[in-house]
Protein backbone atom coordinates (compact mmCIF):
# COMPACT_ATOMS: atom_id res chain seq x y z
CA UNK A 1 0.00 0.00 0.00
CA UNK A 2 1.58 3.17 -1.08
CA UNK A 3 -0.21 5.97 0.90
CA UNK A 4 0.84 8.89 -0.87
CA UNK A 5 -2.08 10.49 -0.16
CA UNK A 6 -4.85 10.89 2.42
CA UNK A 7 -7.69 8.61 1.24
CA UNK A 8 -10.90 7.03 3.63
CA UNK A 9 -9.39 3.89 2.95
CA UNK A 10 -6.21 4.65 4.93
CA UNK A 11 -9.01 5.35 7.80
CA UNK A 12 -10.84 2.08 7.72
CA UNK A 13 -11.98 -0.37 5.02
CA UNK A 14 -15.72 0.40 6.44
CA UNK A 15 -15.28 4.51 5.43
CA UNK A 16 -13.61 3.86 2.07
CA UNK A 17 -16.32 1.94 1.15
CA UNK A 18 -19.03 4.28 2.92
CA UNK A 19 -17.29 6.90 0.46
CA UNK A 20 -17.63 4.58 -2.35
CA UNK A 21 -20.78 4.26 -2.29
CA UNK A 22 -21.73 7.86 -1.68
CA UNK A 23 -20.08 8.89 -4.39
CA UNK A 24 -22.20 6.19 -6.63
CA UNK A 25 -25.04 7.31 -5.19
CA UNK A 26 -26.44 3.53 -4.76
CA UNK A 27 -29.69 3.06 -2.81
CA UNK A 28 -29.46 1.54 0.74
CA UNK A 29 -30.71 -1.63 -0.76
CA UNK A 30 -28.10 -1.77 -2.87
CA UNK A 31 -25.54 -0.80 -0.31
CA UNK A 32 -26.34 -3.47 1.80
CA UNK A 33 -26.28 -6.15 -1.51
CA UNK A 34 -22.46 -5.22 -2.31
CA UNK A 35 -21.63 -4.41 1.71
CA UNK A 36 -21.99 -8.09 1.88
CA UNK A 37 -20.57 -9.32 -0.90
CA UNK A 38 -16.91 -6.92 -0.83
CA UNK A 39 -16.55 -7.68 2.89
CA UNK A 40 -16.95 -11.67 2.44
CA UNK A 41 -14.07 -11.41 0.24
CA UNK A 42 -12.01 -8.82 2.49
CA UNK A 43 -13.08 -11.10 5.35
CA UNK A 44 -11.27 -14.07 3.06
CA UNK A 45 -8.48 -12.34 2.51
CA UNK A 46 -7.50 -11.34 5.76
CA UNK A 47 -8.22 -14.64 6.56
CA UNK A 48 -5.81 -15.66 4.59
CA UNK A 49 -3.42 -13.50 5.24
CA UNK A 50 -3.10 -11.94 1.99
CA UNK A 51 -2.66 -7.93 0.64
CA UNK A 52 -5.26 -6.54 -0.81
CA UNK A 53 -3.18 -5.76 -4.18
CA UNK A 54 -1.68 -9.16 -3.84
CA UNK A 55 -4.84 -11.13 -5.36
CA UNK A 56 -4.87 -12.90 -8.45
CA UNK A 57 -7.10 -15.04 -10.34
CA UNK A 58 -5.82 -18.47 -8.44
CA UNK A 59 -7.09 -16.01 -5.42
CA UNK A 60 -10.47 -14.78 -6.38
CA UNK A 61 -11.06 -18.42 -7.61
CA UNK A 62 -10.38 -20.22 -4.54
CA UNK A 63 -12.61 -17.37 -2.78
CA UNK A 64 -15.78 -18.37 -5.39
CA UNK A 65 -14.67 -22.17 -4.92
CA UNK A 66 -15.12 -21.83 -0.97
CA UNK A 67 -18.61 -19.81 -1.21
CA UNK A 68 -19.94 -21.93 -3.95
CA UNK A 69 -20.54 -19.16 -6.13
CA UNK A 70 -21.95 -19.93 -9.31
CA UNK A 71 -20.65 -18.46 -13.22
CA UNK A 72 -23.07 -15.83 -13.70
CA UNK A 73 -22.80 -14.23 -9.87
CA UNK A 74 -18.97 -14.42 -10.48
CA UNK A 75 -18.56 -11.85 -13.68
CA UNK A 76 -20.86 -9.31 -11.17
CA UNK A 77 -18.77 -9.68 -7.83
CA UNK A 78 -15.43 -9.38 -10.16
CA UNK A 79 -17.43 -5.98 -11.40
CA UNK A 80 -17.56 -5.03 -7.85
CA UNK A 81 -14.38 -6.07 -6.73
CA UNK A 82 -12.63 -4.18 -9.96
CA UNK A 83 -14.82 -1.29 -9.11
CA UNK A 84 -13.95 -0.71 -5.86
CA UNK A 85 -9.61 -1.72 -6.14
CA UNK A 86 -10.15 1.34 -8.63
CA UNK A 87 -10.87 3.27 -6.10
CA UNK A 88 -8.33 2.22 -3.88
CA UNK A 89 -6.21 2.65 -7.00
CA UNK A 90 -7.46 6.19 -7.50
CA UNK A 91 -6.76 6.98 -3.95
CA UNK A 92 -2.97 5.57 -3.72
CA UNK A 93 -4.15 3.29 -1.26
CA UNK A 94 -3.23 0.52 -3.57
CA UNK A 95 -0.34 0.26 -6.06
CA UNK A 96 -1.68 -1.86 -9.06
CA UNK A 97 -5.15 -4.03 -9.70
CA UNK A 98 -4.75 -7.33 -11.52
CA UNK A 99 -8.59 -7.86 -10.72
CA UNK A 100 -9.34 -5.63 -13.68
CA UNK A 101 -7.42 -8.40 -16.00
CA UNK A 102 -8.94 -11.49 -14.01
CA UNK A 103 -12.51 -9.36 -15.11
CA UNK A 104 -11.80 -9.12 -19.05
CA UNK A 105 -10.69 -12.84 -18.93
CA UNK A 106 -13.67 -14.21 -16.99
CA UNK A 107 -15.65 -12.09 -19.64
CA UNK A 108 -14.22 -13.37 -22.58
CA UNK A 109 -14.45 -16.57 -21.00
CA UNK A 110 -18.33 -16.55 -20.97
CA UNK A 111 -19.02 -15.04 -24.12
CA UNK A 112 -16.61 -17.94 -25.68
CA UNK A 113 -15.25 -15.51 -28.01
CA UNK A 114 -11.79 -14.30 -29.04
CA UNK A 115 -11.38 -10.20 -27.95
CA UNK A 116 -13.28 -7.68 -30.08
CA UNK A 117 -12.19 -6.31 -33.05
CA UNK A 118 -11.85 -2.14 -32.34
CA UNK A 119 -14.66 -0.16 -31.95
CA UNK A 120 -16.53 1.01 -35.04
CA UNK A 121 -16.56 5.16 -34.82
CA UNK A 122 -17.25 8.19 -36.91
CA UNK A 123 -14.55 10.15 -38.91
CA UNK A 124 -14.78 13.66 -38.75
CA UNK A 125 -16.36 14.12 -42.06
CA UNK A 126 -18.88 11.63 -41.24
CA UNK A 127 -19.34 13.38 -37.37
CA UNK A 128 -20.25 16.82 -39.70
CA UNK A 129 -22.37 14.76 -41.51
CA UNK A 130 -24.64 13.31 -39.09
CA UNK A 131 -24.55 16.92 -37.17
CA UNK A 132 -25.57 18.57 -40.57
CA UNK A 133 -28.74 16.25 -40.31
CA UNK A 134 -29.73 16.68 -36.90
CA UNK A 135 -29.54 20.62 -37.24
CA UNK A 136 -32.13 20.03 -40.15
CA UNK A 137 -34.59 18.21 -38.51
CA UNK A 138 -37.74 19.94 -38.15
CA UNK A 139 -39.08 22.52 -35.48
CA UNK A 140 -42.12 20.21 -34.09
CA UNK A 141 -41.87 18.22 -31.26
CA UNK A 142 -40.83 14.93 -32.89
CA UNK A 143 -38.14 16.36 -34.93
CA UNK A 144 -36.67 17.67 -31.71
CA UNK A 145 -36.98 14.83 -29.74
CA UNK A 146 -34.83 13.38 -32.38
CA UNK A 147 -32.28 16.11 -32.21
CA UNK A 148 -31.83 15.91 -28.20
CA UNK A 149 -31.55 12.29 -28.68
CA UNK A 150 -28.98 12.38 -31.06
CA UNK A 151 -27.22 14.98 -29.72
CA UNK A 152 -26.93 13.33 -26.03
CA UNK A 153 -25.86 10.15 -27.75
CA UNK A 154 -23.30 11.96 -29.51
CA UNK A 155 -22.58 14.22 -27.17
CA UNK A 156 -22.01 12.35 -24.26
CA UNK A 157 -21.56 8.76 -24.96
CA UNK A 158 -24.79 7.26 -22.86
CA UNK A 159 -25.93 3.87 -24.06
CA UNK A 160 -29.36 3.60 -25.23
CA UNK A 161 -30.96 1.98 -22.33
CA UNK A 162 -29.73 5.50 -20.22
CA UNK A 163 -31.41 7.62 -22.64
CA UNK A 164 -34.81 5.83 -22.58
CA UNK A 165 -34.49 5.95 -18.79
CA UNK A 166 -33.20 9.66 -18.68
CA UNK A 167 -35.22 12.14 -16.23
CA UNK A 168 -35.77 15.48 -16.61
CA UNK A 169 -34.52 15.99 -13.03
CA UNK A 170 -31.45 14.58 -14.14
CA UNK A 171 -30.31 17.30 -16.96
CA UNK A 172 -28.68 20.28 -14.69
CA UNK A 173 -28.96 22.44 -17.82
CA UNK A 174 -28.88 26.31 -15.91
CA UNK A 175 -25.41 25.16 -13.71
CA UNK A 176 -22.66 27.09 -14.40
CA UNK A 177 -21.03 24.34 -16.27
CA UNK A 178 -24.07 22.09 -16.95
CA UNK A 179 -23.74 18.47 -16.82
CA UNK A 180 -26.17 15.01 -16.94
CA UNK A 181 -26.76 12.74 -14.73
CA UNK A 182 -26.76 9.16 -15.77
CA UNK A 183 -27.42 6.06 -14.23
CA UNK A 184 -26.09 3.00 -16.12
CA UNK A 185 -25.46 -0.67 -15.38
CA UNK A 186 -25.58 -2.15 -11.63
CA UNK A 187 -27.24 1.09 -10.56
CA UNK A 188 -23.67 2.82 -11.01
CA UNK A 189 -24.17 6.93 -11.11
CA UNK A 190 -22.17 9.37 -13.15
CA UNK A 191 -21.93 12.88 -14.02
CA UNK A 192 -20.96 14.02 -17.57
CA UNK A 193 -20.24 17.52 -18.48
CA UNK A 194 -22.74 18.49 -21.69
CA UNK A 195 -21.39 20.74 -24.79
CA UNK A 196 -21.99 23.95 -24.57
CA UNK A 197 -23.50 24.26 -28.46
CA UNK A 198 -26.06 21.60 -27.68
CA UNK A 199 -27.91 23.20 -24.25
CA UNK A 200 -29.90 25.48 -26.60
CA UNK A 201 -31.81 22.78 -27.97
CA UNK A 202 -32.31 21.14 -24.55
CA UNK A 203 -33.62 24.25 -22.90
CA UNK A 204 -35.63 24.45 -25.77
CA UNK A 205 -36.75 21.02 -26.05
CA UNK A 206 -37.98 21.35 -22.29
CA UNK A 207 -39.97 24.82 -23.40
CA UNK A 208 -41.61 22.61 -25.93
CA UNK A 209 -42.99 20.12 -23.52
CA UNK A 210 -44.06 22.86 -21.40
CA UNK A 211 -45.53 24.29 -23.87
CA UNK A 212 -47.45 22.33 -26.45
CA UNK A 213 -50.22 19.65 -25.16
CA UNK A 214 -47.11 17.46 -24.40
CA UNK A 215 -48.44 14.41 -21.96
CA UNK A 216 -46.39 15.24 -18.45
CA UNK A 217 -43.71 12.90 -18.07
CA UNK A 218 -40.89 12.55 -15.77
CA UNK A 219 -38.54 10.76 -18.62
CA UNK A 220 -37.06 13.58 -20.53
CA UNK A 221 -37.55 12.48 -24.06
CA UNK A 222 -41.16 11.28 -23.47
CA UNK A 223 -43.64 10.88 -26.06
CA UNK A 224 -46.09 14.09 -27.07
CA UNK A 225 -49.03 11.44 -27.21
CA UNK A 226 -48.65 8.64 -24.23
CA UNK A 227 -46.09 10.23 -22.43
CA UNK A 228 -43.90 6.92 -22.20
CA UNK A 229 -39.96 7.77 -22.83
CA UNK A 230 -38.01 5.76 -26.02
CA UNK A 231 -37.22 1.92 -25.93
CA UNK A 232 -33.97 0.69 -27.38
CA UNK A 233 -35.71 -0.81 -30.53
CA UNK A 234 -36.94 2.96 -31.08
CA UNK A 235 -33.67 4.62 -30.44
CA UNK A 236 -31.50 1.84 -32.51
CA UNK A 237 -33.67 2.59 -35.59
CA UNK A 238 -33.57 6.36 -35.10
CA UNK A 239 -30.29 6.09 -35.44
CA UNK A 240 -30.07 3.72 -38.16
CA UNK A 241 -31.87 6.13 -40.14
CA UNK A 242 -30.53 9.09 -38.88
CA UNK A 243 -27.04 7.82 -40.04
CA UNK A 244 -28.41 6.95 -43.82
CA UNK A 245 -30.27 9.54 -44.30
CA UNK A 246 -27.39 11.79 -43.67
CA UNK A 247 -25.16 9.64 -46.08
CA UNK A 248 -23.00 7.41 -43.77
CA UNK A 249 -22.64 3.96 -44.34
CA UNK A 250 -20.86 1.67 -41.75
CA UNK A 251 -20.85 -2.01 -41.21
CA UNK A 252 -22.67 -1.50 -38.02
CA UNK A 253 -25.53 1.61 -37.55
CA UNK A 254 -26.41 1.97 -34.18
CA UNK A 255 -26.26 4.09 -30.92
CA UNK A 256 -22.92 2.29 -30.31
CA UNK A 257 -21.31 3.43 -32.71
CA UNK A 258 -22.06 7.30 -31.60
CA UNK A 259 -20.85 6.00 -28.34
CA UNK A 260 -17.90 4.78 -29.59
CA UNK A 261 -17.19 8.42 -31.54
CA UNK A 262 -17.90 10.32 -28.35
CA UNK A 263 -14.98 8.47 -26.16
CA UNK A 264 -12.21 8.58 -29.65
CA UNK A 265 -13.17 12.44 -29.54
CA UNK A 266 -12.50 12.89 -25.98
CA UNK A 267 -9.51 11.44 -26.18
CA UNK A 268 -8.01 12.62 -29.16
CA UNK A 269 -8.54 15.90 -27.91
CA UNK A 270 -6.03 14.85 -24.58
CA UNK A 271 -8.74 14.33 -22.00
CA UNK A 272 -6.97 12.04 -19.55
CA UNK A 273 -7.90 8.26 -19.96
CA UNK A 274 -9.21 8.14 -15.76
CA UNK A 275 -11.62 10.92 -16.74
CA UNK A 276 -12.82 9.39 -20.06
CA UNK A 277 -13.07 5.90 -17.97
CA UNK A 278 -15.72 8.29 -15.59
CA UNK A 279 -17.77 9.59 -18.12
CA UNK A 280 -18.11 6.27 -20.39
CA UNK A 281 -18.98 4.02 -17.16
CA UNK A 282 -16.47 1.47 -18.40
CA UNK A 283 -15.90 -1.11 -15.38
CA UNK A 284 -12.22 -1.34 -16.19
CA UNK A 285 -9.69 1.16 -17.99
CA UNK A 286 -8.94 -1.32 -19.49
CA UNK A 287 -11.81 -1.28 -21.81
CA UNK A 288 -11.36 2.57 -22.09
CA UNK A 289 -7.70 2.00 -23.13
CA UNK A 290 -8.57 0.50 -26.28
CA UNK A 291 -9.47 3.85 -28.11
CA UNK A 292 -6.56 4.91 -27.54
CA UNK A 293 -4.94 2.55 -29.85
CA UNK A 294 -7.73 3.63 -32.17
CA UNK A 295 -7.35 7.67 -31.40
CA UNK A 296 -3.14 6.44 -32.12
CA UNK A 297 -3.98 5.45 -35.37
CA UNK A 298 -6.13 7.94 -36.93
CA UNK A 299 -4.43 10.89 -35.25
CA UNK A 300 -1.27 9.93 -34.84
CA UNK A 301 1.84 10.39 -37.29
CA UNK A 302 1.29 9.65 -40.94
CA UNK A 303 3.23 6.27 -42.50
CA UNK A 304 5.76 6.86 -45.14
CA UNK A 305 6.95 4.06 -47.76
Amino acid sequence: MSGKKSSLWQESLESGFSAWIEKHGYSHKTMKTYNSMIFAYLDFLGKKNIQIESANKTIVEQFFKERGISERTKVRYLWLINDIYEDMLESEFISKNDIALVLEKKRLGMRGKSPKRLPTILSDHETQLLLEYIEALPKHYSGQRERCALTLLLGTGMREQELCDLKTTQMHLNDEKPYVTIIGKFDKERLVPLPEDIINALLEFIDLKESSKARKSEYFLSSKATGNPYVPSSVYRMVNTAMMDAGILKDKMSPHVLRHAFITRQLAAGTPLTTVKLWAGHDSIATTAIYEHVVTSLHGSKTTL
